[in-house]
């Protein structure tokens, strides 16, 4: 171990980072070790990696449990934020999704007609074409 004084942080390194919700910076500061001779570990014993890509999976499941057991507690609590956070990423097939819309005006005088089926091909879309009038 590269280590030597800690012998038993690298046992403990995987449970940590199941608990940090596979943050390696957290994990480490729990066990009390750099994330340098974390990452040192990693590159010297296989095994102790493969331990901990699993853990970092495990942790991050984890995380992500709390995070949405902590959106519905809010949810339930009538925050409304949360709630346009809810629909907006998981009720998209419902028609919660945010649209941006924008309009924008290209002189396009000078493109001839196979230029702007290209476009249009490329964009799916139709070009409206106006006359804009200069003297505005």
């Amino acid at each position: 171990m590269s280590n030597p004084g800690k012998p038993d942080a690298i046992k403990k390194i995987p449970e940590a980072l199941k608990e940090s919700f596979g943050i390696v910076t957290e994990a480490c500061r729990k066990i009390g070790v750099s994330t340098e001779t974390y990452y040192d570990w990693c590159k010297r014993f296989p095994e102790f990696k493969a331990e901990c890509i699993r853990a970092r999976e495990l942790g991050e499941q984890r995380g992500g449990d709390f995070v949405e057991n902590s959106l519905y507690k809010k949810i339930t609590e009538g925050d409304t934020s949360c709630t346009i956070f809810y629909a907006k990423t998981k009720l998209k097939n419902r028609g919660y999704q945010e649209r941006i819309v924008t309009h924008n005006t290209f002189d396009l005088g000078d493109l001839s007609d196979d230029e702007l089926d290209l476009i249009e091909n490329s964009i799916g879309r139709t070009i409206k074409i106006e006359e804009v009038n200069d003297n505005s």
